[in-house]
């Protein structure tokens, strides 16, 4: 699927008509998963009771990521996939409920009673408090246990309003019953409380919470889908050697997903050598906003740009292209030269998986926290969050939490993860050194998970979490605040309502051949390279950058004003897209991996 294709489906399950046919608007991992089916078997011959993982799909997601919407299947009746079964449903039990919410979460129940071959995500001891729902609870205060429970209380009572929270329209919910964000938990989950457990928050803020870690852990998913070829964890250079060669058969997933995405993102609007040699920064910025908004309105008109080498040649070229870029440039060193650095090939808004995954989770459990403060002033308080060198049991969800997505993502690299974060004394152990692939799942952490584990990750992830865009700045809504579920507080839509509106003007400067006066100015720019966008060339070959598309659109229609396209853009700027991908965005706060 096209990333035009990806955008339109983004609109239709934000209620949106974008007027593209895409097929299902639904997601799988999000909406549904892909069951390993019997012989002979059609979907409706088994049940999520029955069903089992399919044993080639790991995880059961589509590597795109995820925006805060809701589930059409649920809101709407939009019908599943053939062979799909839904990842929760308004008539599921408890037990099917609660595997719902850990498969969507992508976090493992460590339940013993589920057997090998299984689905992984249901358990028959639903009530026990195993590992997981403690690291759970550490980030959150209620494991999954609990808001399944006040669901099922929530269905029997007002079987409209469980619809609307089920499906993740909060906002809905809250417009139909307002009362619905402080509603008490009910007498069966007060019951079950024990020990450290009881009322940190209301069930409906919990809803809202494991809405946003299922989230960040679909983004987490379509991230390590591109920060590794196998095993093998892709730094800018290796991803490099693997585009270049990227026409046979035996190419590179996170490569074909680069290469996918880089006409939509900096790497196709690298200005010619003039600029780029005189560092004219306002004509450079000229070029750009005038090839974006061409680049945009090709990809509109064509369903996408595809630039997939066929030959070596052309995936030379390409490599040449990518390498042009400043992200993937050789970095001075201490002393004298310069050389490749050892930076990971993908990062999401700045973030590589390795603190993508922290730092999202750190926002999400300070999220309860001040709900927690705001809700309960003299009631039961949560964890602390701060990295102080002493036992600390988030540092120990959020590294459990971290390897269990690695682990359903990649077994093999989850392997040499572990490695990295155990003690000397640890490794030098019987019991580590003779785990073999085998025996890695997403479990495996908790057995060598001591007191002060995590915390070294968890300082790392208070130090990126401070440098992240704030309120109303260009990426805050994509970032895990788990309150845009609720509000638009801080909401950044007006940067992606400008951009739409400058790429409008651009491109009708360009039609008209009227170009900025940094553009018309021949000692600034060359005029062969200026011709090709007067000319109504979407992106042409040239001397450095990619080269989407060489040939001319010799009409072009004007571009839209429709409000749906700077939504559009904004939902892909949450998920795993070139938005939130480009790495101009990663240059200033990228970490080594």
């Amino acid at each position: 699927m096209n990333i035009v294709n990806i955008l339109a489906n983004a609109l239709r399950q934000a209620d949106f008509d974008s007027g593209h046919s895409t097929g299902s608007g639904l997601r799988r991992g999000w909406d549904y998963w892909l069951p390993e089916l019997p012989p002979h078997a059609e979907s409706e011959d088994f049940s999520p009771k029955i069903a089992v993982a399919h044993p080639t799909i790991k995880p059961d997601t589509d590597g795109n990521g995820m925006a805060r919407l809701p589930h059409a299947h649920l809101l709407r009746g939009e019908p599943l996939p053939a062979q799909a079964l839904p990842v929760l449903d308004l008539t599921m039990d408890i037990a099917d409920l609660r595997a719902g919410v850990w498969r969507q979460c992508l976090i493992r129940p460590a339940d013993d009673s589920i057997t090998e071959g299984s689905n992984p995500f249901r358990g028959r001891r639903g009530n026990e408090l195993c590992t997981s729902s403690r690291h759970m609870m550490a980030l959150l205060g209620h494991p999954p246990r609990d808001l399944v429970i006040w669901l099922d209380d929530l269905r029997r009572r007002d079987p409209a309003l469980f619809r609307l929270v089920l499906a993740k329209d909060f906002r809905g919910a809250i417009e139909t019953q307002p009362d619905i964000i402080d509603e008490p938990w009910p007498h069966a989950v007060r019951t079950l409380w024990r020990d450290d457990e009881g009322d940190f928050l209301s069930p409906f803020r919990v809803a809202i919470l494991y809405a946003e870690i299922a989230r960040l852990a679909m983004n987490q998913a379509g991230l390590l889908d591109l920060a590794f070829d196998g095993k093998i964890e892709l730094t800018t250079k290796r991803l490099l050697d693997r585009i270049a060669t990227s026409c046979g058969p035996a190419t590179s997933r996170a490569a074909d997903r680069a290469i996918a995405h880089a006409p939509y993102q900096t790497l196709a609007l690298t200005p010619p050598a003039m600029m780029l040699a005189n560092k004219d920064v306002a004509a450079i910025a000229a070029w750009a906003n005038t090839a974006a908004s061409s680049i945009t309105l090709a990809a509109g008109l064509r369903g996408g740009i595809n630039i997939m080498p066929v030959t070596p040649a052309e995936a030379a070229f390409l490599r040449d292209g990518f390498a042009a870029h400043l992200q993937n440039q050789p970095e001075p060193r201490s002393g004298h030269g310069s050389s490749f650095q050892p930076r990971g090939a993908a990062s999401l808004w700045g973030l590589n998986w390795r603190l993508n995954a922290a730092v999202g989770m750190l926002e999400i459990a300070e999220s309860a926290r001040e709900w927690n403060l705001l809700t309960r002033p003299n009631g039961l308080r949560l964890p602390d969050t701060t990295p102080k060198r002493s036992a600390n049991p988030v540092a120990r969800a959020i590294m459990a939490i971290r390897f269990r997505w690695l682990a359903e993502h990649n077994p093999s690299a989850a392997l040499t993860v572990l490695g990295e974060t155990l003690t000397k004394k640890q490794k030098n152990e019987e019991q580590f050194k003779n785990l073999n692939l085998g025996e890695i799942d997403p479990l495996t952490i908790d057995l060598y998970l001591g007191d002060k584990s995590g915390l070294d990750l968890l300082a790392q992830a208070w130090k990126a979490y401070r440098q992240l865009p704030g309120p109303t700045e260009l990426g805050y809504t994509a970032r895990s605040q788990a309150h845009l579920w609720l509000d638009t507080d801080g909401d950044d839509i007006d940067h992606y309502r400008r951009c739409q509106a400058e790429a409008v003007s651009r491109h009708q400067e360009a039609l008209a051949g009227v170009l900025q006066p940094e553009l018309r100015d021949s000692s600034r720019a060359p005029p062969e390279a200026v011709a090709l966008l007067a000319g109504h060339q979407a992106v042409t070959r040239r001397r450095r950058g990619i080269a989407p598309d060489p040939s001319a659109l010799s009409v072009l229609p004007m571009m839209t004003y429709d409000p749906a396209a700077a939504v559009g853009a904004q939902l892909q700027g949450q998920m795993i897209s070139p938005w939130s991908l480009d790495p101009i965005h990663a240059r200033g706060k990228r970490q080594k991996s």
